[in-house]
């Protein structure tokens, strides 16, 4: 029984000795903030715009190879350059919340020249409702086809 014992913690051992213990890769593309908040605006207000910064701490340099919304709402804009080790570069979002009161969180997808796995950033905010228009579908029909309504009595 006792050699039982002793052979597994040798094998044991021998595993710990054979496997190599990796640590973790880093990302070494180190974001200011992976998540924005906008906050609450209107949704008659003009497109908010909020700003992802990124530090280059590779020993290459890189390039944004593509940036993806995941709905026509959120538009980036970002530096198109290469980011040379120690150097900086910047991803802007634009949100148009017409048409879209409530609460939004929408994914950014970043991905760089030489990572396989995309980055996600988060653009989150509160859309409140803008001024109601009421449109009558009757009067919009009689002015297509330019029909005067009838007068009421």
């Amino acid at each position: 029984m006792k050699v039982k014992h002793t052979a597994i913690i040798y094998i044991i051992i021998g595993l710990f000795h054979i496997l190599p213990i990796q640590p973790k890769a880093q990302n070494k593309i180190e974001f200011n903030k992976l998540i924005n908040d906008l906050g609450t605006f209107s949704e008659d207000s003009k497109p908010k715009t909020c700003t992802f910064k990124f530090t280059n701490h590779q020993a290459k340099a890189i390039a944004i190879a593509h940036v993806q919304s995941t709905c026509g709402c959120a538009v980036p804009q970002y530096t198109k350059k290469a980011i040379k080790p120690g150097e900086s570069g910047e991803i802007k979002i634009t949100y148009n919340p017409q048409g879209r009161p409530g609460i939004f969180n929408r994914a950014i997808l970043v991905s760089f020249s030489d990572q396989t796995e995309k980055t996600r950033l988060f653009v989150k905010g509160t859309v409140t409702p803008g001024v109601v228009r009421k449109i009558n579908p009757i009067h919009m029909l009689w002015e297509t086809y330019n029909y005067e309504p009838p007068a009421l009595n």
